[in-house]
């Protein structure tokens, strides 16, 4: 596991068993890097739009949050690994460790 390794990287391993809603992900990794704070879970959404702007996630289901799950009345949006994604996390798995 990359647990301690840059966020990014763990957002990869994160993704790698299957899509996942921005709020799961923000769930898991607030309290893994000690960011549960409005603003460290806003940083957490914002990694993973990078990492969609980098092609190594992709977009999934999108709806409006009205349960609340995440912020109330917003987008709320599932992710899932690229294939581009996914050799990066291979890569990275032999680079600095991982399962």
């Amino acid at each position: 596991m990359m647990e301690g390794q840059p966020i990014k990287f763990r957002i990869l391993e994160v993704l790698e068993d299957g899509p996942m809603w921005i709020q799961d992900i923000v769930t898991k990794l607030e309290m893994e890097y000690d960011m549960n704070s409005k603003h460290g879970g806003a940083m957490i959404n914002y990694d993973v739009v990078e990492l969609v702007s980098a092609g190594m996630v992709k977009e999934g289901d999108c709806k409006i949050d009205e349960d609340g799950l995440y912020h109330k009345g917003k987008l709320i949006t599932c992710y899932s690994l690229t294939d581009y994604g996914m050799d990066t996390l291979c890569d990275l798995k032999v680079k600095v460790g991982g399962h």
